[in-house]
C-alpha cells in the first residue's frame, strides 16, 4: 500500500486547512431606538461593521431610522426600520409576554402616562424575531433592552439576547447623597 505525501497530515497541511476553513457564519441583530448621537450609537455602529467584516450577517434594527451615525453604517449591514404601533398595543404585548409580572409592569409600563417610547415597536420586533430568527440580538440602552427581552419571550425562538447597559458614574458621584458613592474617586 503506497501513501501519497499529500494524504499525510503534517503540521503545515493542518495549518493550511485551518486557515482555509471559514468560521460558522452567524446572523446577528443589533437593536437600538435610533442612531442618535452618543457613545452607545457610535459603539454599535463600530460593532456592526466589525461583525460584518468577519463575514457574519448583521441587521441593524432601529425604531427610528435616523441619527448622525446613519451614514456611518457599513453597506455590509442591513438597516431595518420597525413600524411603530400604539403604546397601548405595545403594553398589551408586554403584559402578554409575562402575565405573572403584571404587578411589576403596572406602574412603569401599563398605567404610566409616559411608558418607554420603544414599547410601541414591540409587536414589530416580535414579528422580526419570528421571521428572521437571528442567532443573537445585541441591544443597548435601558428601554431597548427591556423591549428586546419581552420580544424574545413573545417570539419564542432560540435567539440569544445580549443586553448592554452603559452609564457615566461621574454625575451620580457628584450629586448622590448615598454614602457608598463618596468612596469612589471622581472619574
Amino acid at each position: 500500500m503506497t501513501s501519497n505525501s499529500s494524504d499525510i497530515a503534517s503540521p503545515s497541511n493542518q495549518l493550511l486547512n485551518r486557515e482555509s476553513e471559514t468560521p460558522d457564519r452567524k446572523h446577528l441583530a443589533i437593536f437600538l431606538p435610533s442612531l442618535a448621537g452618543g457613545g452607545v450609537a457610535r459603539a454599535m455602529v463600530y460593532l456592526s461593521e466589525a461583525f460584518a467584516d468577519r463575514n457574519h450577517r448583521v441587521d441593524m434594527i432601529l425604531c427610528q431610522v435616523s441619527g448622525p451615525y446613519l451614514d456611518s453604517v457599513s453597506p455590509k449591514v442591513t438597516v431595518i426600520g420597525l413600524k411603530g404601533g400604539t403604546k397601548w398595543l405595545g403594553c398589551f404585548h408586554a403584559v402578554s409576554a409575562d402575565f405573572g409580572a403584571l404587578w411589576s409592569m403596572l406602574l412603569p409600563i401599563v398605567l404610566s402616562s409616559h411608558p418607554p417610547k420603544t414599547i410601541g415597536y414591540l409587536p414589530d420586533l416580535v414579528e422580526y424575531l419570528r421571521r428572521e430568527k437571528p442567532d443573537t440580538m445585541l441591544t443597548a440602552k435601558t428601554p431597548a433592552n427591556l423591549i428586546a427581552l419581552l420580544a424574545a419571550r413573545l417570539a419564542g425562538g432560540k435567539t440569544r439576547i445580549v443586553i448592554n447597559e452603559q452609564t457615566s458614574l461621574s454625575p451620580i458621584i457628584k450629586t448622590s447623597k448615598k454614602w457608598r458613592w463618596r468612596f469612589l474617586a471622581p472619574l
